[in-house]
C-alpha cells in the first residue's frame, strides 16, 4: 500500500479488511501469461497471431520505457509509453465491477477534501517547482484525483477497488518538472519509491471509441499547451473532475458528451455493458499520470459519429479539444494500422488516403499521442482481427 494511502487508513481507523493489500499479486506474471489474457480482451472473437501482436508491443515501447525495463528487469511490464499497472485486467472490466472506495470520495456530494493528500517526497517536490508551473501555466488551478491506492478482489469476479486521492492542476504540472528533471528516477529504480503503486500524477480517464460498424475513430488534438497538443488519440482523452466525475465511468461519458455530443440528449444511449476498462498505466519518460484506458463500443456507425462532431464546430472553442477526426475500418485496414503502432510512424495525408478514411474538420500530419495513444489502437485491434482470419 502506498504511504498515502496507509495514513488514510490508519487516521480513519478503518478495519484492516477494508484496506488496500498492497501490490496486485500478478505483478510478477511472465508476458506470455498476460499476452494470453490481452489477446482475449475483445471477448469471443478471432484472434490475431500472437507472434504479430507480441512484435508490436515491443515496436510500441518508447525509449524512455525501455531503459526503464533494463533498469528494473522483469519486474514490469509495459506497453507504448505506460508501464502498467495492473496487467491482468483481461476481457475487460465492466463498470459494475470496479468501485471507488470512499463510494461518495468525488462525485457532487463528495467527501473530497477529506482524501489523502501527497506525501513525501512528492509534496516538497511540488512545493519547490510551483512559481515555475504557475508561470507556464497561469490560471486558476483545478481540483484534480490522483491514484492514493487500489486493490484487486480475484474471488469477487475480478473487481478492482479504486482509492483516490487529492491534489491539483498546478501541483501536477510542478511534479512533471521534477520528473522531467529526473528527481526521483534514481529512487524508483532502487525500490525507495514503488513503481506501481507511488502514482502522483492525477489520474487521466482515455477511451478508444469503435462504431457499430467496426471503424476506429482517431480525432487529432488542437494546438494548445495540453498534453499532446497535436497529435492524434484514439480518441479522446478527459481527467477525472471531482465534484463532477464520481467514478471513472462518468469521466468517459463525460467526454463522450462533451466532444462528439454522443449522449441520450443527442439521441444515443450507451449502456454500461459497451463501456470496458482495459488497462491502467502510468506514463513514463514524456508525461507522467495514471491512465485508466477504456474502449467503448457506440451504438451508431462511423458516419453518424463524424456529423455529430461537425454539428459542434459552431460552438464554444474549448469544447473543441479536437481539430479534425478520421474514421477507420478496423477489419479492411488491420495491418495498416498496426503500422502506427511502431514508434516513430505519423499519420499522414497519403496514410489517411491509402485507408480511405471518412473525415471530418481539418487534420494535418501528426504524431501518434506518444504515451498511450498505441496502446490504445493495439487493444483495438486485438478486439477486431483482420478480415480472413480464422
Amino acid at each position: 500500500m502506498p504511504r498515502t494511502a496507509r495514513k488514510y487508513w490508519r487516521e480513519r481507523n478503518l478495519p484492516v479488511s477494508q484496506a488496500p493489500n498492497g501490490r496486485v499479486s500478478a505483478v510478477g506474471a511472465e508476458l506470455d501469461e498476460w499476452l494470453d489474457d490481452f489477446r482475449q480482451s475483445g471477448g469471443p472473437r478471432r484472434k490475431p497471431a500472437p507472434a504479430v501482436l507480441e512484435d508490436a508491443i515491443r515496436a510500441s515501447l518508447s525509449p524512455a520505457v525501455v531503459d526503464l525495463q533494463d533498469a528494473l528487469g522483469s519486474t514490469i511490464q509495459a506497453i507504448d509509453g505506460l508501464v502498467l499497472v495492473h496487467p491482468k485486467i483481461g476481457r475487460g472490466l465492466p463498470p459494475s465491477r470496479l468501485r471507488v472506495f470512499p463510494p461518495n470520495a468525488c462525485g457532487r456530494d463528495s467527501v473530497y477534501a477529506d482524501l489523502p493528500a501527497l506525501e513525501s517526497p512528492f509534496s516538497e517536490a511540488a512545493s519547490r517547482h510551483l512559481p515555475v508551473a504557475k508561470e507556464k501555466h497561469p490560471g486558476k488551478s483545478r481540483n484534480k484525483v490522483f491514484l492514493a491506492g487500489y486493490e484487486s478482489y480475484v474471488h469477487d469476479h475480478g473487481a478492482l477497488v479504486l482509492h483516490p486521492g487529492r491534489t491539483d492542476y498546478l501541483r501536477t504540472r510542478a511534479l512533471e518538472e521534477a520528473f522531467d528533471n529526473g528527481e526521483f528516477t534514481e529512487a524508483y529504480v532502487n525500490g525507495e519509491l514503488e513503481i506501481l503503486t507511488d502514482l502522483p500524477g492525477l489520474v487521466a480517464v482515455v477511451g478508444a471509441i469503435v462504431t457499430s460498424d467496426e471503424h476506429l475513430i482517431l480525432a487529432q488534438r488542437r494546438d494548445s499547451e495540453g498534453w499532446g497538443s497535436l497529435c492524434y488519440s484514439m480518441s479522446f482523452e478527459e481527467g477525472w473532475e471531482p465534484g463532477l466525475d464520481a467514478e471513472p465511468v462518468d469521466v468517459v461519458r463525460r467526454g463522450l458528451s462533451e466532444e462528439f455530443h454522443l449522449d441520450e440528449d443527442h439521441g444515443v444511449v450507451i449502456d454500461d455493458s459497451r463501456i470496458q476498462l482495459l488497462g491502467i498505466g502510468r506514463e513514463w519518460g514524456e508525461f507522467w499520470n495514471t491512465v485508466l484506458a477504456y474502449i467503448v463500443h457506440v451504438p451508431c456507425d462511423a458516419g453518424f459519429v463524424l456529423r455529430s462532431w461537425g454539428g459542434m464546430l459552431d460552438g464554444p472553442v474549448d469544447h473543441r479539444e479536437h481539430k479534425g477526426l478520421a474514421a477507420v475500418s478496423l477489419r479492411r485496414n488491420w495491418h495498416q494500422l498496426l503500422e502506427l503502432a511502431d514508434r516513430g510512424s505519423t499519420v499522414t495525408e497519403s496514410w489517411l488516403a491509402r485507408v480511405n478514411a471518412s473525415r471530418a474538420g481539418h487534420l494535418s500530419r501528426g504524431e501518434i499521442h506518444p504515451t498511450h495513444g498505441r496502446a490504445r489502437l493495439l487493444w483495438a485491434l486485438n478486439a477486431f482481427p483482420p478480415l480472413g482470419r480464422s
